[in-house]
Order: C-alpha cells, then sequence, then structure tokens
C-alpha cells in the first residue's frame, strides 16, 4: 500500500423557516481509498435519508458525480437513498481509466432499486485536446420506480 486514506461526513437536514414541510433527513458518508498496483482503489458508502416521504434535498450539489453517471437519482427519494460503490482508477502515460460500480437501496424501506456500472476511458492526446468516452449501465431491480437505463457520451476538450 502507498498510501491509505479515510474520509467521512455527517449532517440532518430539517426544515425551517415558513416551510410547510415537517421532516429530519439525516446523510452520512464513509469512504477509504489506498494505492495499491498502480490502481488508485475506492469504496465508500453514503447514505441520504428520507423522512415522511422528504429525501435529503441537495439542490445545488452534483448527483451525477456522486451517484452514478446514468443520472437515476438526481434528486433524492421519498424513502432515502443508500449508495455502497467500489471503483478503480488508473492512469499510464496519455491514458487514464475509472470503473466504478453503484449498490443503491432505499435508506428506510426494503426496496433494492438497483445497481450501475460507470466506465470512463480519456486520452490526453496532445496538452490542449483530450478525448473521452463515458458510458453508465443501470440494472433497475425496482421497474415500477426506474427503468433500466444506459448511456454513452463521447466529448472532446480543447484547450485554449
Amino acid at each position: 500500500l502507498d498510501t491509505l486514506s479515510f474520509r467521512a461526513a455527517i449532517a440532518q437536514q430539517r426544515d425551517a423557516g415558513a416551510s410547510t414541510l415537517s421532516y429530519r433527513a439525516p446523510y452520512y458518508v464513509v469512504e477509504a481509498s489506498t494505492d495499491l498496483l498502480g490502481l488508485k482503489w475506492r469504496a465508500a458508502h453514503e447514505v441520504l435519508g428520507a423522512d415522511n416521504g422528504i429525501g435529503f434535498a441537495t439542490p445545488l450539489a452534483n448527483g451525477h458525480r456522486y451517484q452514478g453517471w446514468a443520472d437515476k437519482f438526481l434528486s433524492t427519494p421519498g424513502d432515502g437513498l443508500e449508495d455502497t460503490w467500489i471503483s478503480l482508477e488508473t492512469r499510464h502515460e496519455r491514458l487514464g481509466l475509472t470503473l466504478r460500480y453503484h449498490d443503491f437501496r432505499a435508506e428506510s424501506s426494503n426496496t433494492r432499486f438497483g445497481q450501475e456500472v460507470d466506465l470512463q476511458l480519456q486520452w490526453t492526446v496532445n496538452p490542449r485536446l483530450t478525448a473521452t468516452f463515458k458510458a453508465a449501465v443501470f440494472d433497475s431491480d425496482a421497474p415500477e420506480r426506474y427503468n433500466n437505463t444506459t448511456k454513452a457520451w463521447l466529448m472532446l476538450q480543447f484547450r485554449i
């Protein structure tokens, strides 16, 4: 092991001010990462809780980055969200690879939402041009709430 690091956070969200809502929703995350055999390994368990059918809200957050690239959970379901994931990242010269697996479940019920695999390949062509292929495959275990989804992107970034 070259490095081993941990991260944890905890929060609680509740109604405030003149809100007509009445809820207290917890949030927490624990994450560990290490460099091993030229790969960066990361694993985490993140919970966005819910109360009275209202999920922990993150209106200014980037859910795409954290809760899977298929964008099924851009807002927290009314029964909360538990996201357990593992990823590996590697870089060799001008090529980069990221692979991540998510297991999504409800926080306050026995519902299993599904699982997702995310893949990103990135090639730095030169200091000004980067090509990226990105894909997400979400396999639903709750088709009455979330449909199977496959997405793919091909991006070119040119720096001036």
